[in-house]
């Protein structure tokens, strides 16, 4: 369970990746999240979260509900595990069998010392509508960010977000070569999607678009940027040290045994 000060920055940044990476169904009971997107390989838009750890009544009977859930839509089970989960679902889940895998980590960083500087290079800032952002999908996809089969999910994931959202494409001699998402939900402007074309990594371009990203959310009112990053990318991980990003928590994903 996580410490009471550090359990109200969770919740926070809980309820924003909701807000930010929203699913096509949603199943809400109490403080439990079902968000599902099936077919979509995104595990954020395919699993239960929990954001209470006092709500644990009747874990076992509403785990079996919420895994209902899945099944008759199609998606897989899973649940994704923070520390925010309440002590009888994680028994649950022992009892269930339930298996631990990929483990993220949560980083937050203020956004003050990232502005004092503008980013270097020729960045576009794609600022669209809801249903304009099919556009950010296609960019994604042409990054290599994405599988093509899976674009027309991830324009429907974006068109989906109802906060304001803007792309933000590094160029390298006009032509895009790396991107980053930015999500504004109040303060809290959080990074998706960053991808470098394969022939243009280690320039520093995926780092060029995070900060553009970034500073466009300050000049939106968010004073801090967050992100996931998943605890094997080492290389990820130390880059955004460089930016000042710290950890905040680690969640990882839950599930039976194939």
């Amino acid at each position: 369970m996580a410490e009471a000060r550090d359990e109200e920055l969770i919740r926070r940044l809980e309820d924003a990746t909701i807000n930010s990476w929203p699913g096509a169904f949603l199943v809400k009971d109490g403080a439990w999240f079902l968000r599902l997107t099936p077919g979509h390989p995104s595990r954020r838009a395919n699993s239960l979260s929990v954001l209470d750890p006092a709500d644990g009544e009747n874990a076992p009977q509403r785990l079996i509900a919420m895994m209902a859930a899945c099944r008759r839509l199609g998606a897989e089970p899973v649940v994704r595990w923070t520390p925010l989960m309440p002590a009888e679902l994680d028994r649950a889940l022992d009892a269930a069998g339930f298996r631990a895998f990929e483990e993220t980590r949560v980083l937050t960083a203020p956004l003050a010392p990232l502005a004092q500087s503008a980013p270097e290079g020729e960045i576009e800032l794609m600022e669209a509508a809801p249903a304009e952002r099919a556009a950010y999908a296609d960019r994604l996809v042409a990054l290599g960010g994405e599988a093509p089969e899976f674009g027309g999910l991830l324009a429907a994931i974006l068109g989906r977000i109802a906060l304001p959202a803007v792309l933000a494409v590094a160029k390298a001699g006009g032509r895009p070569v790396a991107a980053a998402l930015t999500v504004i939900d109040g303060p809290l402007a959080g990074i998706f999607e960053v991808i470098t074309a394969a022939d243009a990594r280690r320039a520093g371009h995926g780092t060029r678009a995070v900060r553009a990203a970034l500073a466009h959310a300050r000049t939106h009112g968010a004073t801090t940027g967050w992100l996931q990053v998943k605890t094997a990318n080492t290389g990820a991980a130390a880059a955004y040290a460089r930016l000042g990003f710290a950890e905040v928590y680690r969640y990882h994903y839950r599930r039976r045994p194939a």
